[in-house]
């Protein structure tokens, strides 16, 4: 079958606490059509427009996901945070803390989790398609753009990537950060309202389930619609998730920690169910309405206003509950505000969109008519050994070659981008990467007619990176690549002045084309491409080298 003529783009946003989908053919007047129909028996579905990441599992199988999931079912939630497998959040959070426990007891790693998960969400989606085009595998490819968060590691986008396309998702997934989604969904309603000029500066603000997530943009042109990155992203783990945890520890404080945990879990799930789609909703910190939820179990106690399995909650707590997340999203805002004030603009508006109201179709679908401009916020570079130059390197560094005879330094620095440069939508940075060879039988890394070569990829967050590596330069991830020793024979040899023995000099081409989310990596050799690298992520490696 030849190439399909039309496409239709997904956009899934896999959350913290809930996910969302949408899908659009793209062309047309690409209309969105919005998943709000998630399976939920309970048909206490107030937020419809997301379903719970949530799974559970029997006898190492997925059995329920979503809102199927049950308060008393021994369940997967926040598992997406295990993907970033440092993250403090995975011994100190309660729900994190549980799901890392629950993997022991299922034999199952975080990405095998997720890619259940996605799978389960996957699923349920082209049966939404299907709903509206049976044939649509017949007619349409398929382009699936998946949100991560702007604070993550390469690292965890990448067992993001690959746990997605463990779940059968197709090969053709961009990642975008979720503030990225949100501004290109928000903007986008702002230039069909007119309400855009150029030079505008906007802060938009995704307050999502888990993380709260920064980015800010001018506008450079309406026509296609230009934006350029403004000030470089921010975000943090403070989303609306974390009432639910702050008003937990308050009941449990409140009632005494042993009398919390005595009371069933289901009733505790409830509870909080209740403050989930009723208090977190409805509050303002404007009056002094009085809140309650009930939890059945607890004890009378008049003194704390808790009578029969009911507990009045008083205006002063829930106000300092909110007011412990809401100050550390204020904090993101005004930081993000200086750093546009910094470049010169005055911010117009902050555009604050909530994790029940991202549209992650938005980047995906209209990407052939945006034209992206951003502020890097990571140096990457390549370790290098130049000819030594005593006015340039220190003597620690000077090291002696035998191989070409000269004295040379090592551990200096080459970046091929800094923190703050402007990185336009698509463009690659090259790099000539040289390795002297010896090709032969005796060579132990000659292996069926192919030699492995492999470099490696550092970062660093310093506005001015160190010309040598330091330990603020931070090992991102290695590249394996190999070439046919036949092509490394045509080379010119040389010899050794010191050993004597013969080496061909091969000069490698190597593309690194910063994405959204991500980095792709491409590798030639005398202008032939040998291989779009699979990277492996510092997290696996041991930067073992001086």
């Amino acid at each position: 079958m030849g190439a399909k003529s039309s496409e239709i783009v997904v956009g899934i946003d896999f959350g913290t606490t809930y996910s969302g989908v949408s899908w659009a053919i793209n062309g047309g007047k690409k209309t969105i059509r919005l998943i709000n129909n998630w399976p939920d028996p309970s048909a206490l579905n107030a937020s419809k427009d997301k379903v719970p990441s949530a799974i559970s599992y029997v006898n190492g199988k997925p059995q329920k996901w979503g809102y199927t999931v049950g308060l008393s079912d021994e369940s997967f939630k926040w598992i997406k945070i295990l993907l970033e497998e440092h993250h403090a959040y995975v011994t100190t959070v309660k729900p994190v803390k549980d799901s890392n426990t629950l993997l022991r007891k299922v034999d199952k790693t975080a990405q095998a989790v997720v890619a259940d998960y996605l799978r389960l969400l996957w699923g349920y989606t082209l049966d939404d398609i299907r709903k509206f085009h049976p044939d649509f595998q017949e007619i349409f490819a398929l382009r699936v753009v998946l949100t991560v968060p702007a604070v993550w590691s390469h690292a965890a986008k990448d067992r993001t990537s690959q746990a997605a396309r463990l779940a059968g998702l197709p090969e053709d997934i961009t990642l975008v950060t979720e503030p990225e989604a949100a501004a290109l969904a928000t903007l986008k309603e702002k230039a069909d309202e007119q309400t855009l000029k150029v030079g505008d500066a906007f802060v938009v603000c995704d307050a999502g389930g888990g993380t709260v997530d920064l980015i800010s943009y001018e506008v450079e042109d309406l026509n296609p619609l230009k934006l350029r990155e403004c000030a470089i992203g921010s975000g943090a783990l403070c989303g609306s998730v974390f009432l639910d945890l702050g008003f937990q520890k308050y009941i449990e404080i409140l009632i005494g920690a042993n009398e919390y945990n005595s009371i069933k879990e289901a009733s505790r799930k409830k509870m909080m169910r209740e403050f989930e789609y009723g208090i977190k909703r409805t509050f303002t910190g404007k009056n002094d309405q009085p809140y309650s939820v009930d939890l059945r179990g607890v004890k009378d106690d008049p003194a704390n206003n808790i009578i029969d399995d009911t507990i009045t909650i008083k205006m002063s707590a829930l106000r300092t509950v909110f007011d412990h997340v809401y100050c550390q999203i204020e904090k993101l805002v005004d930081d993000q505000i200086a750093d546009v004030s910094d470049k010169g603009l005055s911010v117009k508006a902050i555009l604050e969109v909530s994790c029940t109201r991202r549209n992650p179709i938005v980047a995906g679908q209209w990407s052939v008519v945006f034209n992206l401009t951003g502020s890097n916020s990571m140096g990457y570079g390549v370790r290098i050994s130049p000819v030594y130059d005593s006015s340039k390197h220190i003597n620690q560094d000077c090291y002696y070659d035998e191989v070409e005879g000269v004295d040379k330094a090592c551990n200096q620095m080459r970046w091929l981008l800094k923190r703050g440069d402007t990185v336009e939508e698509g463009r690659t940075l090259q790099m000539e990467y040289y390795k002297n060879v010896q090709v032969g039988m005796r060579d132990a890394l000659w292996r069926d007619g192919k030699r492995d070569f492999c470099m490696r990829l550092f970062y660093n967050d310093e506005p001015t990176p160190p010309t040598r590596k330091t330990l603020g330069v931070k090992l991102l991830c290695e590249l394996s690549y190999e070439a046919s020793c036949a092509d490394l024979y045509i080379e010119e040899s040389f010899k050794s002045p010191v050993t004597k023995e013969k080496y061909r000099h091969a000069t490698f081409q190597v593309s690194i084309i910063p994405r959204s989310a991500d980095l792709e990596f491409v590798v030639k050799y005398r202008d032939e491409e040998l291989a779009r690298v699979q990277a492996d992520y510092a997290e696996n490696l041991r930067d073992t080298e001086v």
